[in-house]
């Protein structure tokens, strides 16, 4: 029923600028798991890049991180 209305790019749009503005956040990341893609598309949308992958050994699980510096704001 609220999927694809934008609300959770609001939400989180907001939540970062607060991040940064408030807590003087110099960069803001998010871990990711690769098949994701509804995730990957919010946090590309966002301004966010892939930064790199994290390979978690225990589980042989794949992750990627996707970063946003202050000097890139949403």
């Amino acid at each position: 029923e609220y999927m694809g209305r934008g609300y959770a790019f609001e939400m989180v749009s907001e939540i970062m600028q607060f991040a940064f503005r408030e807590y003087k956040m110099e960069k803001i990341i998010a871990i990711v798991l690769p098949e994701n893609l509804q995730s990957i598309r919010l946090l590309e949308k966002l301004g966010m890049k892939l930064e790199a992958e994290y390979l978690k050994k225990e589980t042989d699980e794949v992750l990627h991180i996707y970063g946003l510096s202050k000097e890139s704001p949403v």
